[in-house]
Protein backbone atom coordinates (compact mmCIF):
# COMPACT_ATOMS: atom_id res chain seq x y z
CA UNK A 1 0.00 0.00 0.00
CA UNK A 2 1.18 3.53 -0.70
CA UNK A 3 2.42 5.55 1.80
CA UNK A 4 0.23 9.15 0.82
CA UNK A 5 2.09 11.01 3.42
CA UNK A 6 4.79 11.00 1.09
CA UNK A 7 3.23 10.60 -2.55
CA UNK A 8 3.25 13.26 -4.99
CA UNK A 9 -0.34 13.54 -6.80
CA UNK A 10 -0.86 15.52 -9.47
CA UNK A 11 2.74 16.28 -10.65
CA UNK A 12 2.51 18.15 -7.16
CA UNK A 13 0.48 20.38 -7.89
CA UNK A 14 -2.02 21.41 -5.49
CA UNK A 15 -5.53 23.21 -4.98
CA UNK A 16 -5.11 27.18 -4.81
CA UNK A 17 -7.81 29.34 -3.89
CA UNK A 18 -7.53 32.88 -5.44
CA UNK A 19 -10.52 34.90 -4.68
CA UNK A 20 -8.39 38.54 -6.41
CA UNK A 21 -8.19 36.97 -9.30
CA UNK A 22 -11.96 36.91 -9.98
CA UNK A 23 -12.35 40.18 -12.18
CA UNK A 24 -15.62 41.70 -12.87
CA UNK A 25 -16.25 44.92 -14.93
CA UNK A 26 -19.21 45.42 -16.20
CA UNK A 27 -21.20 42.26 -17.04
CA UNK A 28 -18.08 40.26 -18.04
CA UNK A 29 -16.13 37.80 -15.63
CA UNK A 30 -12.69 36.79 -16.30
CA UNK A 31 -10.56 34.70 -14.64
CA UNK A 32 -6.92 32.85 -15.19
CA UNK A 33 -6.78 29.25 -13.76
CA UNK A 34 -2.76 29.21 -14.11
CA UNK A 35 -3.00 31.16 -10.62
CA UNK A 36 -5.69 28.91 -9.12
CA UNK A 37 -8.35 26.85 -9.27
CA UNK A 38 -10.96 27.98 -6.89
CA UNK A 39 -12.42 31.44 -7.38
CA UNK A 40 -14.86 33.45 -5.30
CA UNK A 41 -17.21 35.89 -7.41
CA UNK A 42 -19.44 38.42 -5.83
CA UNK A 43 -22.46 39.73 -8.10
CA UNK A 44 -22.40 42.74 -6.03
CA UNK A 45 -19.45 44.38 -7.93
CA UNK A 46 -21.59 43.44 -11.17
CA UNK A 47 -23.67 46.15 -13.43
CA UNK A 48 -26.55 43.07 -14.49
CA UNK A 49 -26.67 39.77 -15.50
CA UNK A 50 -23.08 38.16 -16.19
CA UNK A 51 -22.53 37.84 -20.37
CA UNK A 52 -19.22 37.21 -21.23
CA UNK A 53 -17.10 34.64 -18.83
CA UNK A 54 -13.34 34.72 -19.80
CA UNK A 55 -10.96 32.31 -18.66
CA UNK A 56 -7.55 32.50 -19.47
CA UNK A 57 -4.05 30.46 -18.44
CA UNK A 58 -5.76 26.79 -19.95
CA UNK A 59 -3.09 24.54 -19.98
CA UNK A 60 -2.78 22.79 -23.38
CA UNK A 61 -2.39 19.38 -23.54
CA UNK A 62 -4.31 18.54 -20.18
CA UNK A 63 -7.99 18.31 -18.02
CA UNK A 64 -8.59 22.04 -16.93
CA UNK A 65 -10.69 22.13 -13.96
CA UNK A 66 -12.29 24.89 -11.46
CA UNK A 67 -14.59 25.64 -8.81
CA UNK A 68 -16.27 28.92 -8.86
CA UNK A 69 -18.49 30.17 -5.49
CA UNK A 70 -20.65 32.55 -5.90
CA UNK A 71 -22.32 35.06 -4.17
CA UNK A 72 -25.72 37.11 -4.93
CA UNK A 73 -26.38 40.60 -4.95
CA UNK A 74 -29.31 42.42 -3.60
CA UNK A 75 -30.08 42.94 -6.53
CA UNK A 76 -30.43 38.88 -7.98
CA UNK A 77 -28.01 38.52 -11.13
CA UNK A 78 -27.44 35.44 -13.15
CA UNK A 79 -25.04 34.18 -15.76
CA UNK A 80 -26.85 34.74 -19.78
CA UNK A 81 -25.70 31.24 -19.89
CA UNK A 82 -27.52 30.86 -23.71
CA UNK A 83 -25.41 32.73 -25.13
CA UNK A 84 -22.13 31.75 -23.47
CA UNK A 85 -22.32 28.42 -26.02
CA UNK A 86 -18.52 26.87 -25.00
CA UNK A 87 -20.13 25.97 -21.78
CA UNK A 88 -22.36 22.94 -21.44
CA UNK A 89 -24.62 22.01 -18.82
CA UNK A 90 -26.50 18.04 -17.80
CA UNK A 91 -29.38 17.82 -20.27
CA UNK A 92 -28.20 21.16 -21.79
CA UNK A 93 -29.90 23.00 -19.27
CA UNK A 94 -27.98 25.31 -16.76
CA UNK A 95 -29.01 25.78 -13.17
CA UNK A 96 -29.98 28.99 -12.11
CA UNK A 97 -28.16 31.13 -9.41
CA UNK A 98 -30.43 31.65 -5.99
CA UNK A 99 -31.95 34.81 -5.75
CA UNK A 100 -31.75 35.83 -1.98
CA UNK A 101 -29.11 38.68 -1.23
CA UNK A 102 -25.39 36.89 0.02
CA UNK A 103 -26.87 33.31 -0.98
CA UNK A 104 -23.98 31.23 -2.22
CA UNK A 105 -23.83 29.08 -5.09
CA UNK A 106 -20.99 26.77 -6.00
CA UNK A 107 -20.06 25.89 -9.64
CA UNK A 108 -17.45 23.60 -10.88
CA UNK A 109 -16.37 23.48 -14.73
CA UNK A 110 -13.82 21.14 -16.91
CA UNK A 111 -12.54 20.91 -20.04
CA UNK A 112 -10.82 18.46 -22.10
CA UNK A 113 -9.85 20.43 -25.30
CA UNK A 114 -8.16 23.08 -24.38
CA UNK A 115 -10.70 25.28 -23.13
CA UNK A 116 -13.49 24.97 -26.35
CA UNK A 117 -15.97 23.44 -24.19
CA UNK A 118 -16.34 24.19 -20.51
CA UNK A 119 -18.72 21.17 -19.17
CA UNK A 120 -20.37 22.69 -15.74
CA UNK A 121 -21.37 21.05 -12.71
CA UNK A 122 -23.35 21.94 -9.92
CA UNK A 123 -21.47 21.58 -6.72
CA UNK A 124 -24.34 23.01 -4.67
CA UNK A 125 -27.28 25.87 -4.43
CA UNK A 126 -28.41 28.08 -2.36
CA UNK A 127 -25.94 27.93 0.50
CA UNK A 128 -27.19 30.47 3.35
Amino acid sequence: MANLLSTALNNGQVQKSNSAGTQVSGTTVSIDISTANFFQLDLQTASGNIATFTIAGVKSGYVNSFVLKITQSSTAKDFTWGSLSAFKWPGGTAPTLSIGTDDIDILSFTTYDNGTTWYGGVVGVDFQ
